[in-house]
């Protein structure tokens, strides 16, 4: 999987909410991925929203594309079909 995380450049993240820790590093390692997952709170802490309620993610697996300079370019909500969806998506947002 480290190859697809990384295509020319682009890094994938994943955003885990929900799960302990615990449980995402056992099935990251069960299907032997090797990108980064951060964990989201469930709720509201000290006024700071999660992720998923900043960006209003109602579906998962959501999964955004964001530049160089950090502006999110394409959201793409559900799976993807092929490496090549992906690819043809970072393609066009360098």
């Amino acid at each position: 999987m480290e190859e697809s995380a990384r295509l020319d450049g682009a890094v994938i993240y994943g955003i885990s909410r929900g799960y302990p820790a615990e449980t995402v590093g056992k099935f990251m390692s069960d299907n032997q991925y090797s990108f980064p997952v951060l964990i989201d709170p469930t709720t509201i802490t000290a006024g700071i929203k999660s992720a998923f309620q900043a960006y209003d993610i109602v579906a998962m697996p959501a999964t955004f594309f964001i530049d160089k300079q950090g502006t999110i370019r394409n959201i793409k909500t559900g799976t993807f079909e092929s490496l090549e969806e992906i690819t043809a998506i970072i393609d066009s947002i360098r």
